[in-house]
């Protein structure tokens, strides 16, 4: 019965990659309609969604104030998409350019980063940005041609991406396996910890394996920190333990942090796995979906080997508690480094050299460093646009838990229970 699951389920996969080639030839071929047929996606979506939050505030009785304010903006949406079709077409174009510069600018930030750094192999950081900014300006001075090249490239994305999950089914249905997955651009990736949360808290399976404390010790685990007191952190945050003890990597001295905030000295947080979970999940507002990673005996000497080529990289490094302790004051030092440091008398480091000196938010970030360390044939994104979010990464994740044979053979969610 398993194996007849597994097939449908192959089937259908084959079905909807087919489907996806479809429209990512067709936004290709016809770029020049395909802001027309957004348009009207948009509104029959709109619609519905109209309609389905009327209906459901009637028959609930309840959340008719928030009805009433959905509705008439879904309404003065629908109005300006039929009336106002030229600036539609402005704006669609000048949005997309908006966006294309901001990851100029990402991918520009990066390159000053490495080149400050004495990295190799920037030159392409440095390229990229540049044909970005490029077509950029084209996208926002010449709107009305420039998005034509919007569904050309979301063509060959959407063309790439279904070829990738074709070619896992098909393989899946020979008993063969490719382990790849297409990261997504770094908001649609922002967007996937709400998502999967959501649908966590509806399944009433995962809902059953909620614990207070990690109790199985695999040899590997990826942690991954949601939110649940209604704020999601939508990059996220992801951390590594490999035999019950934590490498965590981050943005975590005050004092060294630049590009407003988003980048700085990179410190390497080295704990035993219990107290730092008890710390992350003290406040009560914190869900850690806990992936379970088996990998074999070869791939364990590889991973320890990648830890050990990264730690001879380090110095120690001093957070504000921890000096404070040295002098013999009370540590009352406020800053998240020095509440971790109170709580589990981590080992703290900075790195002398190497890509994970500087940390940046968007490219040399947590999820980078776990990538780092675990990547092997099975655990492979591949990340078209060069960063991959802590939302990438629990997807991926989450698609090999869902099978019954890779390396992610368990998951726990994490949660104070009060």
């Amino acid at each position: 019965m398993e194996k007849i699951k597994r097939v449908l389920a192959d089937v259908m996969a084959i079905i909807a990659s087919l489907a996806l080639l479809i429209v990512g030839i067709l936004l290709m071929v016809y770029a020049d309609r395909g802001l027309s047929l957004l348009r009207l996606l948009l509104i029959i979506f709109l619609s519905i969604m109209m309609v389905a939050n009327i209906f459901s505030a009637i028959f609930k009785r309840k959340g008719i104030k928030e009805m009433v304010i959905y509705t008439i903006a879904h309404m003065l949406i629908i109005i300006f998409l039929i009336r106002y079709k030229e600036a539609y077409v402005s704006f669609v174009g000048i949005v997309t350019g908006l966006y294309t510069l901001l990851t100029a600018t990402i991918y520009f930030i990066d390159f000053c980063i490495a080149r400050e750094d004495h990295l190799s192999g920037i030159l392409s950081k440095l390229i990229l940005s540049i044909i970005l900014y490029i077509a950029s300006l084209f996208l926002i001075l010449i709107p009305d041609i420039g998005t034509d090249l919007i569904f050309i490239v979301s063509g060959i994305y959407l063309i790439i991406a279904a070829l990738i999950h074709l070619a896992e089914a098909i393989l899946d249905i020979l008993g063969r396996r490719i382990n790849v997955a297409l990261s997504l651009p770094v908001v649609l990736g922002a967007l996937i910890p709400p998502r999967v949360y959501m649908s966590i808290k509806s399944d009433h399976d995962l809902q059953k394996r909620i614990v207070t404390e990690s109790h199985d010790d695999a040899p590997l685990e990826v942690f991954i920190y949601l939110r649940d007191d209604g704020i999601f952190e939508s990059l996220g945050h992801t951390d590594i333990a490999y035999k019950g003890v934590i490498y965590s990597y981050g943005l975590h001295d005050p004092k060294a942090r630049k590009v407003f905030g988003s980048a700085g000295d990179g410190v390497l947080i080295k704990s035993k796995k219990g107290p730092f979970i008890e710390n992350c999940l003290k406040s009560g507002h914190t869900i850690i979906i806990d992936f379970k990673l088996y990998p074999s005996e070869e791939e364990m000497k590889l991973i320890e080997k990648r830890i050990a080529d990264l730690m001879k990289d380090t110095y120690p490094f001093i957070c504000e508690s921890h000096a404070q302790e040295l002098l013999g004051e009370p540590m009352d030092a406020g800053d998240y480094i020095s509440d971790v440091y109170r709580d589990t008398h981590c080992e703290l480091y900075k790195f002398k050299k190497g890509r994970f000196k500087t940390y940046f938010v968007f490219t040399t970030n947590c999820v980078g460093l776990a990538d780092y360390i675990i990547r092997n044939k099975e655990v492979d994104l591949l990340n078209m646009n060069g960063i991959i979010t802590p939302g990438n990464y629990l997807n991926f994740l989450y698609r090999l838990y869902q099978r019954p044979d890779s390396i992610v053979k368990g998951l726990e969610i994490l949660k104070k229970t009060i």
